[in-house]
């Protein structure tokens, strides 16, 4: 789950190397707003969430294991 940074993008990106892999579930932070990013348990090896921010600050994030 992520909240902040407002205007920080996040995504999941599939695959082993940078250039093959793929991104999905890509979403905006408001700021105001949770977003929740899945992945299944099949997919936890190649999956991977980034987030991308618009300056340096630090992140926070929550797991929730299903």
């Amino acid at each position: 789950m992520f909240v902040r940074p407002a205007r920080a993008e996040v995504r999941v990106r599939y695959g082993t190397w940078s250039w093959l892999g793929q991104d999905r579930q890509r979403q905006t932070l408001d700021g105001l707003h949770p977003r929740e990013l899945k992945v299944g348990f099949e997919s936890i090896v190649y999956a991977r969430m980034q987030i991308i921010v618009p300056r340096s600050i630090e992140v926070t994030h929550k797991l929730y294991p299903r």
